[in-house]
């Protein structure tokens, strides 16, 4: 924007600052209680007033600070509410809203910083964030801002005026332009106003009083009422007055400085009239398999494949009874766990063409089979998706040892003389002595049987069968005659095959050996 021009440049170094506490407020050019109070009986017992010109139910976002009732802000997302520098907040303030219950909604001030403008100065804008968030579900509402490449489209538009003692009115917005607000306190601001004639008006037509500033003025667009700007200052076209210059620091062009702070809570400025965008979510490559009571983690990535950005990005994870993580992280995320099996994640924004990694991490998988994954996903720029994705959890030696009692893969539990690496591999009990593999004379030849499990491949097993006739030099090559053979046993059971060793009796000496290496 440009600098104001000279005649207005006047007025706004004339202005007075609105931050004098006063039992007044708006200045209406015919004052009507039923029409312009939002509430009856403010602040001690607040009570919609349904009179209101204004419709109260679009303005549940605007609060107040308990105690300093004049201090009146709005909520611009559920953790955030914006308000003037210069008239300021303090952290162990309380913000209060009021639903269409009449219910009061309150939470207590955790930080305040100021908004920098875009060349890196203060702006006279503060944004408080909230303790506790203050969600839709609670009846209050929070405000969007109109997103537009060209503001001086704005010129023309209806504003509703907001001011301290929760009283609203009407102006016209006039104009917008960086100002020189130096003599008045303000230094250098992005500026938006609205001018009030006195000779002529409507009666709800309305300027600004000592003891406004902070308070929010609107644009009602897209059936929302949309956040144009803070109070920051009124000044007279001259003396005696003929008009009001009404002004107001402009959100549109803090939205950048206010989304890098809110996106440390997972938000940013919502959009009135969002452009559109396209994200998908796939599964990331694991660098290990997942095995039941291991460690283990699962990546989704969350895709901006389009040219524009996203902004207010959440997701929903819902897992199956037992199967959800014990925690679920990634940068620039904020993740809750809402039920034993449902996570949600939020974060500020995703740029176009770019991707995010969430990762959803067990300090012991589940059990083996199949892990699925409803994923919903949406911003304000898409509508909802849900995406059902599954990954495999492989069985381990871990669990088998935890239902068998078995201990380290290297131990010989039972003493007979198979370590418990093979008693998983073979099948056989590693508590008791046993054979696990036979060997059975059948005319001329032996023949040598083991199990084998089907699933050797998930379980990370590799069964070896080597020949020697020495028992110093080992090789994998099949001898003559010597036949090495894998059988079906699925009658027998589902879970196991059936290795055999056929060889020759008509050789001084052969001897075979099955090694077993679990490479998890």
């Amino acid at each position: 924007m440009s600098v104001v021009d000279r005649v207005l440049l006047r007025m706004i170094i004339s202005a007075a600052l609105l931050c004098t506490d006063s039992a007044s407020a708006l200045i209406h050019r015919i004052y009507d209680p039923i029409r312009h109070d939002r509430f009856t009986g403010f602040p001690n017992n607040p009570v919609h007033n349904p009179s209101f010109a204004f419709d109260g139910t679009r303005y549940t976002g605007v609060g107040w600070i308990k105690n300093q009732w004049n201090r009146q802000v709005a909520l611009v997302s559920p953790k955030h509410v914006v308000f003037a520098k210069h008239y300021g907040l303090s952290v162990g303030n309380v913000a209060q809203f009021l639903n269409m219950d009449n219910e009061i909604v309150e939470s207590v001030i955790a930080s305040v910083a100021v908004v920098p403008d875009d060349d890196g100065s203060d702006s006279d804008v503060i944004i408080a964030t909230l303790q506790t968030a203050v969600t839709p579900l609670s009846g209050i509402t929070f405000f969007p801002y109109y997103r537009t490449a060209n503001p001086t489209l704005l010129r023309g538009q209806p504003l509703v005026v907001f001011g301290q003692t929760a009283r609203a009115g009407q102006g016209v917005i006039d104009n917008m332009a960086e100002v020189n607000a130096t003599a008045a306190g303000l230094g250098m601001f992005e500026a938006v106003w609205f001018k009030y004639v006195i000779a002529a008006g409507a009666d709800d037509d309305c300027y600004l009083n000592v003891g406004d500033s902070g308070s929010p003025s609107f644009y009602y667009t897209n059936s929302r009422a949309t956040l144009i700007g803070v109070h920051a200052a009124v000044g007279a076209d001259a003396q005696p007055a003929t008009a009001y210059y009404n002004y107001d620091s402009f959100i549109l062009p803090l939205v950048p400085m206010l989304n890098a702070v809110m996106a440390t809570e997972g938000y940013h400025m919502q959009q009135a009239n969002p452009l559109s965008t396209a994200l998908s979510v796939n599964i990331g490559a694991s660098a290990s398999s997942r095995r039941e009571m291991c460690m283990g983690d699962l990546d989704l990535i969350l895709s901006n494949a389009v040219t524009n950005d996203a902004n207010n990005v959440s997701i929903r994870l819902s897992f199956t009874a037992g199967r959800a993580p014990d925690s679920i992280a990634g940068s620039g995320w904020i993740c809750e766990a809402v039920s034993a099996t449902i996570w949600e994640c939020r974060r500020g924004g995703l740029a176009k063409n770019s991707a995010t990694t969430i990762t959803c991490h067990w300090d012991e998988l589940p059990a083996a089979g199949p892990l699925s994954v409803a994923v919903q996903f949406d911003s304000d720029e898409t509508s909802p998706i849900i995406q059902n994705i599954s990954a495999t959890i492989k069985p381990s030696y871990k669990a088998w040892a935890a239902a068998t009692g078995a201990g380290l893969p290297s131990m010989d539990d039972d003493k007979d003389g198979y370590q418990n690496v093979q008693e998983y591999a073979f099948g056989s009990n590693p508590l008791q002595a046993d054979q696990p593999l036979t060997l059975v004379r059948t005319g001329n030849q032996l023949v040598s049987r083991f199990s084998r499990r089907r699933d050797a491949d998930d379980r990370a097993l590799l069964y070896q069968v080597d020949f020697s006739s020495n028992l110093a030099d080992w090789t994998t090559t099949i001898p003559p005659q010597t036949i090495v053979a894998i059988v079906e046993r699925t009658a027998v059971h589902p879970d196991w095959m059936s290795g055999e060793i056929t060889v020759p009796m008509n050789e001084p000496k052969r001897f075979f050996r099955v090694t077993v290496t679990l490479d998890e």
